[in-house]
């Protein structure tokens, strides 16, 4: 957990909170390393699975109709700037 909320960039009990009210909505679970009781995984229920999906469908679309919204020029600057991006995002913090 500490290492999932250094990643995000919050703190360790903010993010079990956050954790906490997944695991009540049916999201997630929590599964316990065999060799290290203190280790956790995440896992995705099915539940969790379909709004995933969901949410994703939802956020695509939304981002589809706007970006249509966009001048062709603007769309193509957009485009080159993306490679750019994804190495920052792909630098560690």
């Amino acid at each position: 957990m500490g290492d999932l909320a250094a990643c995000l960039g919050v703190s360790a009990p903010a993010l079990t909170r956050y954790v906490d009210r997944l695991v009540r909505g049916g999201l997630v679970t929590r599964v316990r390393a065999t060799d290290d009781a203190r280790k956790i995984t995440l896992e995705l229920t099915p539940k969790g699975l379909r709004t995933l999906r969901s949410v994703r469908s939802r956020r695509t679309a939304w981002l589809a109709t706007r970006l249509d919204e966009i001048a062709p020029e603007d769309r193509d600057r957009i485009e080159a700037a993306i490679d750019s991006l994804q190495q920052l995002l792909d630098q560690p913090r």
